[in-house]
């Protein structure tokens, strides 16, 4: 064949496959959206799938079409072209006969080639193998059009509730991964914390009451003394930052008949047992035990496959959780420890619930119970902080009371090391002083001390005229006549026994910095003594 004659051919051939693809293709778009369709008006009704996946669906129709044209095509040969080209010319099979000459012999070749070769030129292959897809996108343009009715005006229904079912799964989901993320969060927090934690402000603040203890000069009471009020307020304050941001167990802490209520089981028992030896020595060996049991018991559940068993052992998890973080707010007055016992308690009972990932809720859960042993790690630190914060506030009273009675000096502390060491032995020389009075040793003579009346002070003989009160004077009406023998006194003890009384709810709520409780204490016993016999 000459290259008029083999390009015609090719050329043909090249359109016909494609014009049969594109048929193929479109009959493919018309079966799938005819299918996508009846789909559409199904999940209108019954909401079997989300509105998105469906949008996405009808995007992917068009390309899987036209792939499955590509792999299911045949594609045309030469000696169809040829026929092709002899149907459209009218010709009895010359370019058929071209296309197998390779395959003949005689001697008419160069008489059929000749021919070919001069019809081949004015042949024009479009005409040939012309393209008419109009009778396929007829309907599919009535189908689109149909498709998207349905999409605008048909509303959309719940018959089976799966819409439901699928909002609820959803949210479970966002809220586990919420959980999750905070979970994440408060761990990097407090890996960061622990990284750096070098010299903290408490441990500051005691190196400064140290080296303010070694300063002191007898010659100089006033300023010890105020140096002494200045170092009390800082750790005071710095004392009650530390109350506030923890629970307080003293307040928590339920009566003994409600604690055996809550607390009836030998295990729960047990666990407060541990949760008060950690407490007192400090170690916390045994609590993350029981925390690494509970988190291997919820990486077995993970892989269990009976759905009973399951049911029974997070049921029984889930009770160990509840005890394990009310013994973090009650004992340890640590509500972020609790928050994370309560994280993992509720993503355990998620991988009860039916339509949630079982797998992925006991791995959160896993990871909250990681993050409790970090917690209580950290409530051991603050513990152990306001411990030493306490010690400080306790040395700085005995420090005050001492400094009254015989002034501070510094060059007896050189052998102190901790405050510890410094309140015994300011208490120790305490009780050196204690009862030393009218130039006298022990426990003094009593008696009245020389005044000297002529020295001229600023000094003013005044009576307030305000009345001792623990609450709001709401109507005052006087009258005159005589009253009643010991009203007034009665009246007195009353009101300081009341406001006595609330002073005790707030030490024992933690309101107050030790330092300040024997010194309050001591001044209402004297203003508000117990009823003695006489008075009655």
């Amino acid at each position: 064949m000459n290259d008029v004659t083999t390009h015609l051919l090719e050329k043909v051939r090249r359109r016909m496959a494609l014009g049969q693809w594109a048929e193929l293709a479109m009959l493919n778009l018309l079966v799938l959206t005819a299918s996508m369709t009846v789909l559409t008006i199904v999940n209108r009704l019954t909401a079997f799938a989300p509105e998105q996946m469906i949008m996405y669906v009808w995007l992917a129709i068009v390309p899987a079409a036209a792939l499955l044209a590509a792999i299911f095509l045949k594609r045309p040969t030469l000696s169809e072209a040829a026929h092709q080209i002899d149907s459209a010319l009218g010709e009895k099979d010359l370019f058929l006969t071209v296309s197998r000459l390779s395959s003949s012999v005689g001697e008419y070749q160069p008489v059929v080639l000749a021919v070919a070769h001069a019809k081949a030129q004015s042949v024009v292959p479009a005409k040939v193998s012309p393209w008419n897809p109009s009778r396929r996108i007829r309907p599919l343009l009535g189908l689109v059009l149909l498709a998207g009715g349905i999409q605008f005006f048909l509303p959309q229904w719940d018959l089976f509730g799966n819409r439901a079912q699928a909002a609820v799964i959803e949210q479970r989901s966002a809220q586990l991964n919420l959980t999750r993320k905070m979970t994440e969060v408060r761990k990097t927090e407090l890996k960061r914390a622990q990284e750096s934690r070098e010299m903290t402000r408490d441990e500051q603040l005691e190196e400064n009451l140290k080296l303010a203890f070694q300063k002191m000069e007898p010659s100089r009471k006033e300023e010890n003394r105020k140096e002494l009020l200045k170092q009390q307020k800082e750790i005071s304050q710095q004392w009650k930052l530390k109350a506030a941001s923890k629970s307080s167990p003293s307040a928590s802490r339920s009566s003994p008949s409600e604690e055996g209520q809550k607390f009836g089981d030998e295990e729960t028992e047990t666990l407060r047992k541990k949760a008060k030896e950690a407490l007192r020595s400090g170690n916390m060996q045994p609590l993350k035990e029981t925390m690494e049991q509970i988190k291997d018991e919820l990486e077995k559940l993970a892989k269990t496959e009976d759905p009973v068993e399951r049911a029974e052992k997070l049921e029984q998890l889930k009770k160990r959780l509840e005890n394990l973080e009310k013994l973090a707010r009650e004992e340890f007055g640590s509500e972020e420890m609790a928050k994370a016992l309560e994280r993992a308690r509720q993503q355990a009972q998620m991988a009860q619930k039916d339509g949630g990932n079982a797998s992925e809720a006991m791995q959160a859960a896993m990871e909250s119970m990681e993050l409790s042993e970090m917690e209580l790690s950290e409530a051991m630190e603050n513990l152990k902080d306001m411990q030493n914060l306490e010690k400080a506030l306790k040395a700085i009273q005995a420090a005050k009371k001492l400094n009254e009675l015989d002034p501070l000096d510094g060059e007896k502390c050189k052998q102190c090391q901790s405050l510890s060491d410094y309140e015994k032995l300011y208490k120790e020389m305490l009780a050196k002083c204690n009862g030393s009075g009218m130039g006298n040793e022990g426990k003094g003579k009593g008696g009245k001390a020389q005044e000297d009346d002529s020295v001229e002070t600023s000094f003013v003989d005044e009576k307030s005229q305000s009345q001792v009160t623990a609450g709001k004077m709401l109507l005052s009406i006087k009258t005159q006549g005589m009253g009643e023998k010991g009203q007034a006194s009665e009246d007195y003890r009353k009101a300081a026994t009341a406001v006595k009384q609330g002073v005790a709810e707030a030490i024992q709520q933690e309101q107050i910095p030790p330092g300040y409780h024997e010194s309050i204490k001591s001044y209402f016993d004297q203003v508000a003594p117990e009823k003695s016999g006489s008075d009655k």
